[in-house]
């Protein structure tokens, strides 16, 4: 009789567990089937190249307040940093202005109408950020991870100037926070 119970016990929970495993599948199959998200095209991004300069590691906090001034014989350029925004002056020639807002770089002439726009740099200033927090990034490097977004051709500087202007940086409050408005009186096009 014990023999019995023995094998009944074993054939109980054997069929207990040959009517839970097909039901767990079937469950699985259905979360599965109908919890998948629609395609969305996806803009391909280049893949960084992160490069260790020893001459110019800069960890640049673009949260700020920050401000950068740096002057040579050929530009004088400043720089205002808070909230994850820039604004930048470039004084040589002509007068050029730059404003990083959001995922868009703005640039445009003093005394134009026409001014030019780059958008999709927010996983570049992410990466940027992380890689310099531990020292493994300078602005020049960053510059030529978008190489395909045309922003070292959009930022009329040259690596000294830039680098310059970001060892110039200083923590300090920034009392015109209007700068940091896109310019109503100028048509920027998208580059």
């Amino acid at each position: 009789m014990e023999k019995i119970n023995f094998f009944d016990n074993i054939f109980f929970s054997f069929k207990k567990i040959i009517f839970i495993i097909p039901v767990v599948i079937l469950f699985l199959g259905l979360v599965l089937k109908y919890n998948k998200q629609p395609p969305t095209q996806e803009k391909k991004l280049p893949s960084p190249v992160i490069t260790k300069s020893v001459t110019s590691e800069v960890k640049l906090d673009l949260n700020g307040p920050l401000v950068c001034q740096y002057s040579s014989s050929t530009a004088s350029i400043s720089a205002f940093i808070k909230n994850k925004q820039v604004y930048g002056e470039k004084i040589d020639k002509e007068t050029n202005f730059y404003l990083l807002k959001n995922d868009c770089l703005y640039s445009w002439q003093k005394e134009d109408y026409q001014g030019k726009k780059v958008c999709g740099l927010s996983p570049y200033l992410s990466l940027m950020t992380i890689t310099s927090s531990f020292g493994l990034s300078n602005i020049n490097s960053f510059l030529s991870l978008v190489p395909n977004l045309g922003v070292k051709d959009f930022i009329s500087s040259n690596s000294a100037e830039i680098e310059g202007l970001v060892k110039s940086c200083k923590k300090e409050e920034i009392i015109d926070v209007q700068i940091f408005k896109i310019p109503e009186n100028i048509l920027f096009k998208d580059r």
